[in-house]
């Protein structure tokens, strides 16, 4: 007998609170340190909380993931109730969410943790597929290995339009290279085997860029993606310059959704506000 199925993500996957809501994804909050303070992301601090102490001290607060323990808890709780469990990851090459909630299901039955080898809204988007798929009645190990030939076609890229926050941070060796004063460049970042580079520096006014880098995704996504779905989001720039990136990406008529969300506080504090991101997956 097939068991029901519970889809979760790391809080870094920033799935929107619509799709959230919608499939009923449960979330592990990560954490995020300012001196001896801790927060949850997603629950007791907001990205707009983390620009503020940047601004206030000059320094970004500290972020970390959820311990074995806590995924062990996290997980039986729906196995005890007679669930499988599909869980994505942020992405094992820039964080031990993965390893830590791959020995907690190590420990349990119906338990399956996916490497997302990526952030923010990609996971999302591998998470709403997941439940999509649930929808259709497959089994948790379908589903899995499923997600699993999905993620090394899922494209991931944003563009920033401050280098401070990346440098800083020091996830990206190649934004640390280019150096944080650097007056005038946009680099847009994508992820590889689950690490951070910098593809191409784009030069002039931010939303300018920002419209350039989605133009040139939009480009390549018309060639290589499955038409599928698609993500546009960001950390935090002016409404109306997201509306008119989300209508730029709507109107070219390369995928046949377009969801669109905010970066949470774990990505926002690795970022910075002035942040677009895209998501997509590849054909077969």
């Amino acid at each position: 007998m097939r068991k029901p199925v519970l889809v979760s993500c790391d809080s870094a996957c920033d799935i929107s609170p619509e799709l959230r809501e919608q499939y009923g994804v449960e979330v592990t909050p990560m954490y995020i340190h300012e001196g001896d303070k801790t927060f949850r992301d997603g629950v007791d601090i907001t990205p707009e909380d983390i620009y503020r102490i940047y601004d206030e001290t000059g320094l970004l607060p500290q972020t970390s993931a959820v311990s074995p323990d806590e995924y062990y808890q996290f997980f039986k709780g729906f196995t005890d109730r007679g669930l499988a469990v599909i869980h994505i990851a942020l992405s094992s090459g820039i964080s031990s969410t993965c390893q830590n909630a791959g020995l907690a299901a190590s420990e349990l039955e119906d338990v399956y943790v996916l490497d997302s080898l990526a952030l923010s809204c990609s996971g999302g988007l591998l998470a709403a597929q997941a439940c999509r798929m649930r929808g259709e009645e497959m089994e948790a190990s379908q589903i899995a290995e499923e997600i699993a030939r999905r993620i090394p076609r899922t494209s991931t890229s944003f563009i920033v339009g401050s280098l401070a926050y990346l440098a800083k941070g020091g996830r990206c060796s190649s934004v640390t290279a280019l150096g944080a004063n650097l007056l005038g460049i946009k680099p847009s970042v994508e992820m590889s085997g689950g690490t951070l580079s910098v593809a191409k520096k784009y030069r002039g006014k931010t939303g300018d860029c920002f419209v350039k880098f989605l133009q040139d995704k939009l480009v390549l996504a018309a060639a290589e993606s499955d038409g599928g779905s698609c993500c546009v989001y960001h950390a935090g720039i002016p409404a109306e310059l997201f509306d008119r990136l989300v209508e730029i990406t709507k109107k070219s008529g390369v995928f046949q959704e377009v969801i669109t969300a905010r970066a949470g506080s774990i990505i926002s504090s690795h970022c910075g506000p002035e942040t677009i991101g895209f998501t997509y997956q590849k054909k077969a």
